[in-house]
């Protein structure tokens, strides 16, 4: 009860309010008394200063809402870093979530590395897991993999790689350095 009939600091209005468009009347023992019938005089104007009220306070709530929004996100930029990624770079994913019973201690947060293969937004971005899983991420969850080289490809060797393979195993040493010189 305390908190619906609080005005908020942003907005300035208490929810009980915004939602019934008067404040809230708290019990008291004055009040508790009957209340007298009103006419139908009186309703319709009660409904028009009700509407007009709401009108007002829902333009002085959007209004602050907007300033708390563009406030916000001044102090978010203050300390924001821009970085961006192209197509074939190597990040790694903040993961956060651990499973249950295993200790904080020794919880990995950030995991891969991952290669990044699209750019969807400013914001986020498409990247390749374990498991050619595909997954699209916000630019906040990601950070550069420096100084990462990618496994070799695990692709078979065609049948001429593998012929030259085994000629070069089958040859001494002396032909080897022939061919290599």
């Amino acid at each position: 009860m305390a908190y619906r009939a609080t005005p908020n600091v942003t907005t300035g209005y208490s929810p009980f309010f915004l939602l019934h468009g008067r404040e809230m009347t708290l019990p008291s023992n004055e009040e508790l008394n009957a209340k007298v019938g009103s006419t139908d005089q009186n309703i319709k104007q009660r409904i028009d200063n009700l509407k007009t009220s709401l009108k007002q306070a829902y333009k002085a709530v959007n209004e602050a809402s907007r300033k708390s929004r563009q406030r916000n996100k001044r102090h978010y930029e203050r300390r924001a870093k821009s970085c961006s990624f192209a197509n074939g770079d190597y990040v790694y994913l903040h993961n956060p979530t651990r499973k249950p019973g295993l200790s904080r201690k020794l919880h990995k947060y950030w995991v891969g590395p991952y290669k990044v293969t699209a750019k969807i937004s400013e914001v986020n971005y498409e990247i390749l897991g374990e498991n050619d899983r595909r997954q699209v991420v916000h630019i906040n969850r990601l950070k550069p993999a420096h100084g990462y080289c990618a496994p070799e490809s695990k692709a078979r060797p065609t049948e001429k790689e593998r012929a030259r393979r085994h000629a070069k195993n089958n040859l001494s040493e002396s032909e080897q350095t022939d061919i290599n010189p």
